[in-house]
């Protein structure tokens, strides 16, 4: 059984079965948003007041710091099947982006921007990693540099293209080679959606966030950028556009959108954990 601290079982099941193989299941493995079921998968906590009997759990923390204070016993159960807490595993991998799992084996994705950049922001300017995206991206728009924003509209982009509906990120990334985003925090295993839907999408993304992300995703599938240095992370911009890093680098791009499918995300790792 799925069940978060956002939404109710069956919402979150919807909105990941297109992590699936289809029909919520993935070989031998099949996600319910009712009892009876062999596991409980948490992320963060619980929906409500429910609460499932912990050595059946298999937890995700899919949220950058986690205290007693605000999640209680969910932050470092002892007897736990499997607690996937930011210091002991990465974060869970999951897309906002609309195709399923097969589809994006499946289609082929036709770019038709060549040199500007995408990126998808919301309005946040809270946590370092909020101030780092809304800021740079002002940084690009007064060196006249194309990037075309989608999302929240709170500081008046210069191109500005508009809100995408929730969890289809496609217009925002499908066409482009290149995009840029941020992690809303730097912490070692903690990369989500943001540099995933790139990815998954197959384009070069600019990012910021995850220091230890190559253990995971292959360094040649993105390029990383310093965001206590603008004028720097601008010159490598500038470079990999100009020099058409994502040509060179589109295999790496595709091996790592497998790897991210077939074996980071969700539905592979539950089977992973459960059948070893």
């Amino acid at each position: 059984m799925l069940t978060c601290n956002w939404c109710d079982s069956k919402s979150l099941c919807d909105t990941w079965n297109k992590m699936s193989k289809g029909n919520y299941t993935w070989n031998n493995i099949q996600i319910v948003w009712e009892e009876p079921c062999d596991y409980y998968v948490v992320i963060n906590k619980p929906y409500g007041d429910f609460s499932p009997p912990m050595e059946k759990c298999i937890i995700f923390h899919q949220e950058p710091y986690m205290s007693e204070e605000n999640w209680g016993e969910w932050v470092a159960p002892e007897n736990a099947f499997f607690l996937g807490s930011h210091k002991l595993a990465y974060n869970n991998n999951e897309w906002h982006i609309s195709k399923s799992y097969k589809e994006l084996l499946e289609i082929k994705i036709e770019k038709t921007f060549q040199s500007e950049i995408s990126t998808v922001l919301s309005d946040k300017y809270i946590d370092i990693g909020h101030i780092h995206r809304i800021d740079f991206v002002k940084f690009l728009e007064r060196k006249n540099i194309p990037i075309h924003v989608y999302g929240g509209n709170k500081f008046n982009w210069k191109d500005y293209k508009g809100v995408l509906p929730y969890h289809q990120k496609d217009e925002g990334l499908f066409p482009y080679k290149y995009t840029f985003n941020a992690e809303n925090n730097s912490i070692e295993n903690y990369y989500t959606e943001k540099i995933i839907d790139a990815i998954l999408s197959e384009c070069l993304i600019f990012y910021w966030g995850c220091p230890n992300i190559s253990n995971y995703i292959d360094e040649r599938a993105y390029v990383k950028l310093n965001m206590n240095n603008f004028e720097e992370s601008l010159e490598i911009i500038n470079k990999a556009i100009e020099e058409d890093w994502w040509a060179k680098r589109i295999e790496h791009i595709r091996n790592a959108k497998l790897k991210i499918l077939n074996e980071l995300q969700l539905f592979p790792r539950l089977e992973k954990i459960i059948e070893g």
